[in-house]
């Protein structure tokens, strides 16, 4: 069992990776018997939130009653999808998604790729293992579908709702909850393209958070990285103070870490 973790801004190196589709927020592998990843907040991606393996390796055993749970977790902020189901799969366990908020899975990855991926919030390549989609909660964009895949999926109760953010209790960074304005730094993007950056735009290097103070073409403007540019382009940020409790008024308290905020009893916010 996985649970009450916070995942953030794992995938900020979206533009100019080692490699494309090294981009995700968390990857979540399974072989034998059950698990369960559950009560976690999974935030910040590109290519996708989330990728599910499901594998056959030789000598595991499978049972039917077996179920590859992931549920009640809050999963936002990616640039293509929210899961990708990988084709690798035992075919006999069950495959479930199941009381989870879907949030701003906004596609904008074709700044840097060439694909739109089917506007889907989850996308499944996976057509032996019975996969269930029950009781999730989405907001989307236009022309977005929840699901794709194959007949071995069936979906019931999802629903398109407006979800709140996570109101972390000192998360500390200056991108005023929009968790797309953050990356990091490049001059050209995999492809050899060279990289623009809007006023407001946060990037990190060497580091250290920049944010940008006016729009930066890099096909146009001298290739300085934030620490050696003047501070008419890029100025140094506070580093983050990465307390991701959860302030007691959240809708979602009971994701993510436990120990929330309280100011009533324990004056620092710890027990």
């Amino acid at each position: 069992r996985i649970h009450h973790n916070v995942f953030i801004l794992g995938a900020l190196d979206w533009k100019n990776p080692f490699q494309q589709f090294q981009d995700s927020g968390i990857q979540l592998g399974h072989r034998e018997g059950s698990m369960s990843f559950d009560h976690n907040i999974v935030m910040g991606a590109a290519s996708n939130a989330m990728i599910v393996f499901n594998p056959d390796v030789v000598g595991d055993a499978h049972d039917p009653a077996d179920v590859f749970s992931i549920n009640n977790n809050y999963i936002a902020y990616s640039r293509n999808r929210g899961v990708y189901i990988h084709s690798s799969s035992d075919g006999i366990k069950q495959v479930e998604f199941d009381n989870n908020y879907f949030s701003q899975i906004d596609f904008s990855y074709d700044e840097v790729y060439n694909s739109n991926d089917e506007l889907r919030i989850i996308k499944s390549a996976n057509n032996d293992s019975p996969i269930n989609l029950s009781n999730n909660l989405y907001d989307n964009q236009p022309g977005q579908g929840f699901y794709l895949g194959s007949s071995n999926i069936t979906a019931n109760n999802n629903q398109i709702q407006n979800i709140a953010q996570i109101p972390f209790h000192n998360l500390g960074w200056p991108g005023n909850g929009d968790y797309f304005t953050l990356e990091v730094w490049t001059a050209t993007d995999i492809n050899g393209q060279t990289v623009e950056y809007l006023s407001g735009d946060l990037a990190i290097h060497q580091g250290e958070i920049y944010t940008a103070q006016r729009d930066l073409d890099y096909a146009s403007d001298p290739q300085l990285s934030p620490d050696t540019a003047p501070s008419s382009d890029w100025l140094l940020a506070p580093r983050m103070a990465d307390d991701v409790r959860q302030l007691e008024t959240s809708p979602f308290v009971d994701l993510g870490l436990l120990d929330v905020v309280t100011d009533l009893i324990y004056a620092d916010g710890f027990e």
